[in-house]
């Protein structure tokens, strides 16, 4: 690894305020003796509040002009860490760029109202699985309508579980793609594609009914765990 020497200045580090671990230490313990946990939930504040601090063992760095050798401390990796994450997410936006097409794109958002966040807590594939299905195949039947662009769309989407606050708000971030590839093999745009892709309302309206069918067949068929407040 080829680090800076021990004899060349260093450039001054950012003043910042406590980070995840700071505060985790400070204040875990407290928390962890007043809340009841899941032993994930321990797990990760165990992981950042020991990150980089020797519980996970050492490493040597030297430099490769004047072998001067200094002491690291490794990283916890767990990927909820906000130091360990930023590394994955930097490999992770570089592989997602490598994957983008030479074309437009347009960011949509699938949002579930939080009438479903119970729902949620108890039956998170059940609902998170039926979240993506219906996004995806109300997209994908938007391209497909001729009146809407009649060409297959390209699209990944991303689910967020949680919103800004740190509150229980399940959405899904999709990038897609302004145009699509029609039957003859030929690329189209749709023809309002500089301002949006398809209109708002109609999409949430089909979205609605997909996902509202999908959670009714899903509680017929006895895939819904039900807590005694929503029995």
């Amino acid at each position: 690894m080829k680090v800076l020497c021990r004899h060349t200045p260093l450039p001054d580090k950012p003043v910042t305020g406590p980070s995840i671990g700071d505060i985790f230490r400070e204040y875990g313990p407290g928390f962890r003796d007043s809340h009841n946990l899941h032993p994930r939930q321990h797990k990760v504040m165990y992981d950042i509040e020991h990150c980089r601090r020797g519980e996970f063992g050492t490493h040597w760095e030297i430099c490769d002009t004047c072998g001067h050798l200094e002491k690291g401390y490794n990283s916890c990796r767990n990927r909820h860490c906000p130091g360990c994450n930023n590394i994955a997410r930097r490999r992770w936006v570089a592989a997602r760029i490598e994957e983008l097409l030479p074309v437009s794109y347009h960011h949509c958002v699938f949002t579930l109202p939080d009438i479903f966040n119970t729902l949620c807590r108890f039956n998170r594939q059940v609902m998170y699985d039926l979240l993506f299905e219906s996004a995806s195949k109300t997209l994908l039947e938007f391209g497909e309508n001729p009146k809407r662009l009649g060409a297959k769309i390209g699209f990944y989407g991303i689910l967020h579980t949680w919103g800004g606050r740190l509150w229980l708000h399940p959405h899904i971030h999709f990038i897609v793609t302004a145009g699509g590839i029609n039957t003859q093999g030929e690329w189209v745009e749709p023809k309002y594609s500089a301002t949006f892709l398809f209109p708002v309302k109609a999409l949430s309206n089909v979205f609605r009914a997909k996902f509202l069918s999908g959670l009714i067949a899903a509680h017929g068929r006895g895939e819904l765990k039900l807590p005694d407040e929503l029995a």
